[in-house]
């Protein structure tokens, strides 16, 4: 799913800093992470993270980006967000948008990722507009108002109910993109249609203008319930791609006025018939994206393509694993 590291990020092209090159602060936005002949080595994320904090132009950066901090979930997300969070605006008074964990499959597999309680950096960075956050492992988010941020990005391979509660709680006055990765019961996903009717209602986020509700097992549900949702009135986008979204949840959206008066409609990677298809590429003036469905051919162990399979165990000893990596 995760195959390249994110080219671009608040509005800049990624690069990596190592701490040993310079780094064009003025044009790039900063990627820091470990590989595993560091992680080896002893060298950990708060030290890379220090060494770019010395760095006299870090207090122009708009952006930061972060990769893997750990192959061995040992080590959680803590380390940067309380590093963050003693730094503040004080020392990085115009960031305004953190990327927690840029990681490919091939690093490290989406369940895998030890996250933490990313409140602290919506407390220390009062200007912050942009907060994405790949895994849920460990993740938590506490009800809190931050006048300023516009989008929010979880992507999860099973979110808790707890962390969805979290969210919706929040009083997010200025939140334009709300994108949650629901994914399946077996990894953890607890989040049900009752837990989401206060935002399906439009009772929160004033500003929002783009809800995804991504690889989710449930899409059809989801699908049903937008459609009939207070809050479509309001929308631009509606993206439920990623999921197990079959023909019946998008009859229920073509049955939908709302829905027929959005801008954008994704439903990438879902599980629609060729004939479905053509009836929602039908549907002007709305952009619907149906690219990548695969009617009929459901994948190993029975699910529908989409979501992310279960959790694999590694069969090789760590030092082995750690060997293969480095000749790879």
């Amino acid at each position: 799913m995760f195959t390249e590291h994110v080219p671009q990020f608040a509005g800049k092209p990624v690069a990596s800093f190592n701490g040993a090159e310079p780094f064009a602060f003025a044009t790039h936005v900063p990627r820091l992470a470990l590989d595993w002949e560091a992680h080896v080595d002893g060298l950990g994320m708060a030290d890379l993270l220090a060494e770019l904090l010395r760095q006299p132009e870090a207090g122009e950066l708009g952006g930061i980006v972060f990769g893997a901090w750990d192959f061995l979930g040992a080590v959680n997300a803590s380390v940067i967000v309380d590093a963050l969070a003693q730094a503040r605006a004080t020392r990085l008074p115009k960031l305004r948008a953190v990327f927690l964990g840029d990681i490919l499959d091939s690093e490290q597999e989406l369940p895998w990722i030890a996250q933490s309680d990313v409140t602290p950096l919506l407390a220390a960075f009062p200007g912050l507009e942009e907060l994405h956050v790949r895994g849920s492992a460990g993740l938590a988010f506490g009800g809190t108002r931050h006048a300023e941020l516009r989008r929010l990005v979880i992507e999860s391979a099973g979110l808790s109910g707890d962390v969805v509660r979290a969210v919706l709680e929040a009083e997010l006055p200025a939140l334009e993109h709300l994108e949650l990765w629901l994914g399946s019961e077996d990894q953890g996903a607890s989040v049900t249609m009752d837990l989401l009717e206060p935002l399906f209602e439009g009772r929160l986020f004033p500003r929002l203008t783009t809800l995804a509700l991504k690889n989710a097992e449930t899409a059809d549900l989801l699908a049903a319930s937008i459609a009939k949702a207070p809050l479509v009135e309001r929308l631009q986008r509606v993206d439920l791609s990623l999921g197990t979204l079959s023909d019946e949840g998008a009859e229920a959206l073509l049955a939908s006025e709302p829905i027929r008066r959005i801008y954008e409609l994704d439903l990438r990677k879902s599980f629609l018939s060729p004939e479905m298809i053509k009836r929602l590429h039908a549907t002007q003036p709305v952009i619907v994206d149906v690219r990548g469905s695969r009617f009929g051919k459901e994948e190993e162990g029975g699910r529908r393509p989409g979501t992310v399979p279960p959790r694999q165990k590694f069969d090789l000893p760590l030092r082995q694993l750690g060997a293969r990596r480095r000749r790879s």
